[in-house]
């Protein structure tokens, strides 16, 4: 049946353009004939009887091609999954245009020369194999880079040390007389008046003991030593309150830093008065009736006395 209608499909066609003239032709018949006379009544005009037929036959003549052309949207639905597959393809490749060169690399417009080129080598290790591929991500690389070495020269692109290791600001070198003059600052102070006193009458006391007894200087030395590194560590702070009894009423807690630096200096001070009492013993620059135990006491005691009354170690942390 579908090809007896397939073959009888041109004659409808003719059939059908042979049935558009007759009823263009009634149609104008009819139209000259109500500009000279009264349209009269009737039920159905010649035209509208052909308009009726010339619908009839659209209609059949619209199945027989559908029909006739069935097998064709067959193949063309079968080889749509192929012309999918190529459409897919082409918009996975990487599209050459200046607005899809970061897409193509994978990274944001304000990406660093650093990230630009680490996206690079990734890409072209991941497709090494794919030479269309390989092609795009290079111009999509070129293209940044000449785009951000265009706006380096105009100054549009302020620059940053991450693009480029020519960008690196000369590094601004304090001298060291400056950097001696600010620790002079923070760790040199005058010593208020009850302390200068507390000082000279414990530790120049026991200095001269030392003199007095020098039996007793070893122990002098070593209450010296002590007494030294405590008021170097507490140099500066605030009083510690106490209660109506007398008693602390605060325990501090240890600060490392300026801990390890009083006991820097305490022991600085320490060794250079040891090995200076032996030097000026071995040269003969002191009487020999002066033993050496107290020239060392002598030389260590005065300064600590020293570091106890002007050096404070907290202020240089600050």
């Amino acid at each position: 049946l579908e090809s007896a209608m397939a073959a009888a499909s041109p004659w409808l066609s003719a059939l059908l353009v042979l049935l558009q003239c007759v009823a263009h032709t009634a149609g104008l018949a009819n139209t000259a004939a109500s500009a000279y006379a009264r349209p009269q009544k009737c039920a159905r005009s010649p035209c509208s009887h052909a308009s009726s037929l010339i619908l009839a036959v659209q209609s059949q003549a619209h199945a027989v091609h559908t029909l006739s052309m069935r097998p064709m949207l067959q193949s063309q639905c079968a080889a749509a999954p192929g012309r999918l597959a190529a459409v897919r393809m082409l918009a996975e490749d990487p599209d050459p245009s200046e607005d899809n060169y970061y897409r193509t690399l994978g990274i944001s417009e304000d990406a660093s020369y650093d990230e630009i080129m680490d996206a690079y080598i990734a890409l072209t290790e991941t497709y090494s194999e794919d030479a269309k591929r390989l092609a795009a991500v290079e111009k999509a690389k070129e293209a940044i880079l000449d785009t951000r070495l265009r706006q380096r020269m105009s100054g549009a692109l302020s620059p940053k040390v991450a693009d480029s290791p020519f960008d690196d600001k000369p590094v601004k070198r304090t001298p060291p007389w400056v950097i001696a003059a600010r620790i002079y600052k923070k760790m040199a102070r005058l010593p208020p008046r009850k302390l200068a006193l507390q000082i000279f009458a414990i530790m120049g006391t026991l200095l001269a003991a030392t003199w007095l007894s020098p039996r007793s200087a070893g122990t002098c030395l070593l209450i010296n030593t002590l007494a030294g590194f405590g008021y170097l560590y507490n140099n500066g702070l605030p009083e510690v309150p106490k209660d109506d009894y007398g008693q602390i009423g605060e325990i501090r807690p240890m600060q490392p830093r300026p801990m390890a630096l009083a006991v820097g200096i305490t022991s600085s001070i320490w060794f250079a008065g040891y090995f200076q009492a032996r030097r000026m013993i071995a040269l003969m620059l002191v009487p020999q009736w002066l033993p050496e135990i107290v020239l060392r006491t002598t030389l260590i005691s005065l300064g600590l006395i020293f570091t106890a009354l002007f050096v404070k170690v907290h202020d240089v942390f600050d």
